[in-house]
């Protein structure tokens, strides 16, 4: 098509190619076959071949003729001889092609026995030499040729050597070496005609050339004076970019200035072996020098360091010799005698012997800090000493209480008792034993957390069976769930064991059960369940379909006096109950939480620890 040769030797009819090719007589013929391997009996046509897989070869008119078969399997292959490794492997049923072609590599790989063709030849396919379209005078000469080759005797035992059998008949092999003469001296005028086309083509564009680098000369003046002008221009432009891009240079250095200053922080550079040091303007400020009348240096610096923090600082450098980094907050002294805290950061480098020969950093003065943490410090010193005396004092009043209330609850048992009080003075006696009992209740429960928050509280933890703890518990408030009418069940679930405190254990499942009770409705219910959280730890959990609990009030429930309002209520209680529960669980490698809705319950969960032994 792009005029680059004359002829091409071997091409198949097709239709694409007749828009732009002219054929010559045919060169050879050869029928299109289905060949199966020997021992197929069930292969005989293309109707037989119906969800079968047919190797093709890609890109082959075979390839385009087997797409109106859309129920054969077409599985394409690169070569012929691909087709017929396929066909002896059984990766295909069958294998169309040429007759010829295929015969050729039968014979070539050995396995002749072993591969049939069946059925009627499904076409004749033909190969002629191809001109483009239009060029009768070549055509014409390769006809004229082809006919004197194939009267030649040459031609048949050709053909018998590659394919083994006639096709195409009466030609001597005269013939057909006055055909390939013939081919090749037309190549070869043809040739030489290109050739000398080629060079008075090139002698015409070589004096075309010439007159063309002669105008351009002429241009190249004109546009070198235009260059001059414009290279004057954009070396004034060059110039304004570099003025804009000094004066860009100029405001970040002063904006970069202003960040230091805000932020109290400078950067520094110091040679460890000359001693030079090289600061930035904010720590002159810092360190309170004028940078017009001191001159930085190491052996300054470490002057201006507290005496009391140059070991710190030492060691600091000693470390960044070794680890590359140079991190040390330290006191410094000012000429006015006044103290800063620092908060010195660099990176170190060392050179082929790893001695420490450069530093380059930060500091930053943070003595606002400093005061605010050691502030902080003596604030929680302050209140831990607070809540220590504080339960201190809970825990000696407790003490004082329990003698005075464990008299009158004595002397109300006595009156219990005795026969001669009236009905009415026997009501007065037994709730002065009801106040009391709470009032003794309250009093254990203060002694508890002021035990719990002074840390003088010892734990026995071993490994508890879980459910005889937890029908202990339901016994101790049956009585108070039928006064409720609230019904308490558990689910199912097999006994296991927990690291826990046996008495402290029964003391929190106690704790949540009763709050279940008394907090639910009349008529409510209160379930436990016991399930596996994790691979080493159990979780127990309290439900109830109470009232529940606003969810911004969940923190407040393990403050302790605090009742959410229940106070107004005629429930009992303290408000402590929980927050000894959850320090009792925490104390127990456990955890305690809670989960509610409102007008659907609350679960109160914890977990502890599963034991190794069960």
């Amino acid at each position: 098509m792009q005029g680059r040769a004359d002829f091409i030797h071997d091409v198949g009819y097709t239709s694409e190619r007749d828009a732009y090719l002219d054929y010559s007589n045919p060169i050879l013929s050869m029928p299109e076959l289905i060949f199966v391997r020997e021992e197929r009996v069930d292969i005989h046509d293309m109707n037989s071949l119906k969800g079968k897989r047919v190797a093709c070869v890609k890109n082959h008119i075979t390839h385009q003729y087997l797409k109106q078969f859309p129920k054969i399997q077409c599985q394409l292959v690169n070569r012929p001889v691909d087709g017929v490794t396929a066909l002896l492997s059984g990766d295909v049923d069958a294998f169309i092609y040429p007759r010829q072609i295929v015969l050729y590599y039968v014979h070539k790989i050995g396995v002749s026995r072993e591969i049939k063709s069946v059925g009627e030849p499904l076409r004749e396919l033909t190969w002629s030499m191809a001109v483009r379209q239009g060029d009768t005078n070549t055509l014409d000469l390769l006809n004229e040729g082809l006919e004197r080759v194939r009267k030649s005797g040459d031609y048949q035992r050709i053909y018998n050597n590659w394919f083994g059998e006639r096709i195409l008949s009466g030609y001597t092999r005269n013939e057909f070496l006055v055909f390939s003469g013939t081919i090749a001296v037309l190549a070869l005028l043809m040739g030489i005609g290109l050739g000398l086309a080629f060079y008075i083509s090139r002698l015409k564009a070589t004096q075309r050339a010439l007159k063309s680098s002669i105008d351009d000369e002429r241009k190249t003046r004109a546009a070198l004076s235009r260059s001059e002008e414009k290279l004057l221009l954009l070396n004034r432009e060059l110039e304004k970019r570099v003025q804009d891009r000094t004066r860009e240079l100029s405001r970040s250095e002063r904006r970069l200035r202003d960040a230091q200053s805000i932020a109290k922080i400078g950067n520094w550079e110091a040679d460890v072996v000359t001693g030079k040091l090289v600061w930035s303007d904010e720590i002159y400020r810092i360190f309170g020098h004028d940078p017009n009348a001191f001159a930085p240096s190491v052996e300054a610096f470490h002057a201006a360091v507290h005496p009391e923090d140059l070991d710190k600082v030492h060691a600091s450098e000693k470390e960044a010799e070794q680890g590359g980094m140079h991190d040390v907050v330290h006191r410094i002294i000012r000429p006015d005698g006044t103290i800063r805290h620092v908060h010195e950061l660099a990176q170190s480098t060392t050179n082929s012997e790893g001695k420490l020969i450069r530093l380059l950093g930060t500091v930053q003065d943070v003595t606002e800090q400093v005061e605010v943490e050691q502030e902080l410090i003596r604030a929680r010193e302050e209140a831990e000493r607070a809540n220590l005396a504080k339960s201190q004092f809970l825990s000696r009043m407790s003490h004082e209480l329990r003698t005075p209330m464990n008299a009158i609850m004595g002397f109300s048992h006595l009156l219990e008792v005795d026969p001669t009080l009236s009905h009415e003075q026997l009501d007065n006696v037994r709730e002065i034993l009801a106040a009391s009992k709470h009032l003794l209740d309250l009093i254990n429960e203060l002694l508890d957390l002021a035990r719990v928050e002074s840390g003088n509280f010892e734990l026995t933890l071993e490994s508890v069976d879980l459910k005889p703890v937890l029908y202990e518990c339901l016994a101790l408030v049956r009585t108070l769930a039928e006064k409720h009418q609230v019904q308490v069940s558990t689910g199912d679930f097999e006994d296991v064991s927990v690291i826990a405190d046996r008495t402290r254990l029964k003391q929190v499942l106690i704790n949540l059960i009763t709050n279940a009770v008394k907090y639910n409705h009349e008529g409510g219910e209160v379930t436990i369940d016991v399930s596996a959280s994790g691979s080493d730890r159990i979780r127990i959990g309290v439900n109830d379909n109470g009232p529940g609990i606003p969810h911004e009030k969940l923190d407040e429930l393990f403050e302790p006096f605090h009742r959410l309002g229940a106070e107004t209520t005629d429930i009992e209680g303290s408000g402590i109950g929980m927050t000894i529960s959850r320090q009792l669980v925490l104390k127990m490698g456990g955890e305690l939480g809670v989960e509610s809705e409102l007008d659907v319950g609350t679960c109160f969960w914890f977990e502890l620890p599963l034991s190794v032994h069960h």
